[in-house]
């Protein structure tokens, strides 16, 4: 088994499978670039404290598609980037309005990894199954405590 990725080679690998769409992950690649694609549908960004699903599609569990899971609460958040059948990169950060601002939380790493994901070229998917309930469950122990 492989040991967990950070989240900038997860972030990469990703960007790599979603090549020809829409932005995914802005790293401080200017906001006018991020546009949805014609007839795409975006959802509104989470305010409330909540779990929330966001694919590059708005169909769960799609092979080759990202996707990022995370519980909001109290303004900061704490979540993975994923794809289906892969690897999970955990990470903790804080909502800024459809942005979130994140670093990587991987054990043993000397320094965390920062990204911001936009929300707002992403699709919000309503559900969440029992894999995005674990992955949660897992980032959340991962985690330091604040």
């Amino acid at each position: 088994m492989h040991p967990p990725a950070t989240v900038n080679w997860k972030l990469l690998k990703i960007a790599s499978l979603v090549v020809g769409t829409s932005a995914f992950l802005s790293l401080e690649i200017p906001q006018t670039r991020l546009q949805a694609q014609p007839n795409q549908s975006i959802s509104a960004v989470p305010k409330a404290d909540g779990l929330y699903l966001y694919g590059e599609t708005p169909q769960p569990n799609q092979l080759t598609k990202a996707y990022v899971v995370f519980q909001r609460q109290k303004g900061k958040v704490v979540g993975a980037i994923y794809s289906p059948n892969s690897e999970f990169s955990c990470f903790t950060g804080s909502q800024t309005n459809n942005t979130l601002d994140v670093k990587s939380v991987e054990t043993g790493e000397l320094h965390k990894r920062a990204a911001k994901i936009n929300l707002s070229s992403l699709h919000q998917i309503k559900a969440l199954s029992a894999t995005e309930q674990r992955i949660i469950s897992a980032c959340k122990q991962a985690a330091p405590e604040s």
